[in-house]
C-alpha cells in the first residue's frame, strides 16, 4: 500500500511538470511573435541546406541593411542635392551594395549555387538588384 502511494505521488508530480511544461508551450504559441518567429524558423530550415557558410550568410544580412541605408542616402540626397556629403555618402553606399552583391555571387558560383535563387529565397529580389541604382533619377 505504501508503495501505491509513493507511486500515486511521484506520478501526480509529473502531471504537475507537464502541466507546467505545456502551458509554457501554450504561452509562447500564444504570443504576438510566434508566427514571425515560425516564419524566420520555416525560411531558416529552407536556407540552411542552400547556403554552405555562414560568412555567405552573414553577407546576405549585410547587403539587405547596406540596401536599406543606400536607398535612404538616396532619399537623402534628393531633399538635399546641393550636399557634397549628401552624394559622396550615396555613393559609397552604392559601392559597397554592388561590392556585396558580386561578393555573395562569387561565392555561391564557387560552390555551384545558383546566386539569383538564393538572393530571392533571402527576400532580395532580382527587380531590387537591377533597380537599386534607378532611384537616383531627377525628382
Amino acid at each position: 500500500m505504501i508503495f501505491n502511494n509513493k507511486r500515486i505521488r511521484s506520478l501526480e508530480e509529473k502531471v504537475e511538470e507537464l502541466e507546467i511544461t505545456l502551458d509554457k508551450v501554450l504561452k509562447a504559441i500564444e504570443s504576438e511573435s510566434f508566427l514571425e518567429d515560425f516564419e524566420k524558423f520555416q525560411k531558416f530550415n529552407q536556407l540552411k541546406n542552400i547556403i554552405p557558410t555562414l560568412e555567405i550568410y552573414m553577407s546576405l544580412k549585410q547587403l539587405i541593411i547596406e540596401m536599406d541605408l543606400y536607398r535612404e542616402s538616396v532619399n537623402h540626397y534628393r531633399d538635399y542635392s546641393n550636399l557634397a556629403s549628401s552624394e559622396r555618402k550615396m555613393y559609397e553606399k552604392e559601392g559597397v551594395c554592388k561590392g556585396l552583391i558580386d561578393k555573395i555571387r562569387n561565392d555561391l558560383r564557387d560552390k555551384n549555387i545558383d546566386p539569383d535563387e538564393v538572393l530571392l529565397l533571402y527576400g532580395i529580389s532580382l527587380d531590387d538588384l537591377e533597380n537599386f541604382i534607378k532611384p537616383l533619377i531627377k525628382k
